[in-house]
């Protein structure tokens, strides 16, 4: 497929090995804005083989994440491995490629990749870097949950928690593999989580599991449904009578 009018322009542009990273970043983002994304990556292959950066491993993931959310995970695999040879470490792109291998149905690849940073020693890491090592413990647990490795994947939520302890997603997860393996209580010790924030987690299905009290089952749908959907009772009918010429159940 032959590039619009102005892809072909920027395209010509990054064949001279003369434009910037921000023209480039700048140019590929309005060409999605546009909806031309082999546009896009056609801008973004073309760069690098014309220039060389000392952040060019930041393209390499920029045409990763591009790919990826293309549906071609294979592709991306090795689009983030180049970023990787150039960036060893780099957490970002290790979590998109384990996601891409989680796709293809390599799992052990993508716990390899989430492990890398999971893995290192939390002594002296960066706000950011701490934040990318809960992402990658929340997916090994969700994923080695599938596996029924129950204790491995509670013993990374635990880590995750300890990081940062207002994961209320993470400790959702926690409390259901509480509940799947019968650890009663499930209501336990969690670094930094008490025992009203571990019931607040908690989604409508699992509640029905640990009370009949109606006034706690109404509390957790509600505080779900504001979790999750943001939206306000108001505005369902926003005080309208609906008119149809059928009746509608549900």
């Amino acid at each position: 497929m032959n590039p619009s009018a102005s892809g072909a322009k920027l395209i010509a542009q990054a064949k001279t090995g003369k434009m910037s990273v921000e023209a480039l970043i700048s140019g590929a983002n309005g060409l999605q804005a546009q909806g031309q994304m082999d546009d896009a990556v056609t801008l973004y292959t073309t760069w690098l083989k014309h220039h060389k950066h000392p952040m060019v491993h930041l393209i390499w993931y920029n045409l990763g994440a591009l790919v990826q959310s293309l549906g071609g995970h294979a592709q991306a695999v090795g689009i983030y491995q180049q970023c990787l040879h150039i960036a060893p470490g780099f957490a970002v792109a290790l979590i998109n490629q384990g996601l891409c291998h989680e796709v293809l149905g390599a799992i052990d690849a993508a716990l390899t990749c989430w492990r890398q940073i999971s893995e290192l020693p939390a002594l002296g890491l960066t706000e950011e870097a701490l934040e990318h090592r809960t992402i990658a413990l929340n997916h090994i647990a969700r994923v080695v949950e599938d596996f029924k490795q129950y204790d491995v994947a509670e013993a990374a939520l635990v880590e995750s928690l300890r990081i940062n302890p207002k994961q209320v997603d993470a400790v959702q997860h926690w409390v259901h593999i509480q509940q799947k393996t019968c650890h009663w209580p499930v209501f336990k010790d969690l670094p930094a989580v008490s025992e009203a924030e571990m019931l607040l987690s908690m989604s409508p299905l699992p509640m029905l599991a640990l009370t009949d009290d109606p006034v706690k089952q109404l509390l957790i749908a509600r505080e779900f449904g504001r979790r999750k959907f943001n939206y306000k009772e108001e505005w369902l009918c926003k005080g309208r009578k609906l008119k149809h010429d059928r009746l509608r159940v549900g």
